[in-house]
């Protein structure tokens, strides 16, 4: 059994993050719990997240002309754990594990090698991305 716990966000690429901020936040079902930079490519990032913790996060593509859907992540207690395990079970290791910083949190990406991406993600209690409202 891999030691993934509970879905944890959706990331889509946007064209322009600040546009899909005022719509989503504007619906009353998101907040914004935190913008921030992606510490792999250096773009701009923006996490919004429901009354009940799911989140989807926004990743800014300034050349993009539709939305496009990037990666789901997944929570887990122990990110290296989980990742050997989903190694194991035929996933190959896109990067990490690493830390996140802004979001307190450790993170890999695992792929099927076809270009699907998730992510493996744990944080510690105090993390801006597990804000409930």
């Amino acid at each position: 059994m891999i030691s993934l716990e509970k879905m944890d966000h959706v990331a889509i690429e946007v064209p322009n993050i600040a546009h899909y901020i005022d719509k989503f936040v504007g619906t009353g079902g998101l907040k914004l719990l935190r913008r921030g930079v992606a510490t792999a490519t250096g773009v701009e990032i923006a996490m919004l997240g429901d009354r009940t913790g799911m989140k989807i996060e926004l990743i800014e593509n300034k050349a993009a002309t539709e939305l496009k859907f990037l990666h789901i992540a997944f929570r887990s207690d122990d990110v290296d754990t989980a990742a050997q395990e989903t190694a194991a079970a035929g996933w190959a290791l896109g990067r990490g594990p690493n830390d996140i910083a802004a979001a307190k949190a450790r993170s890999a990406f695992m792929t099927d090698g076809q270009g699907f991406e998730f992510q493996i993600l744990s944080y510690a209690p105090d993390s801006p991305d597990v804000a409930q409202w």
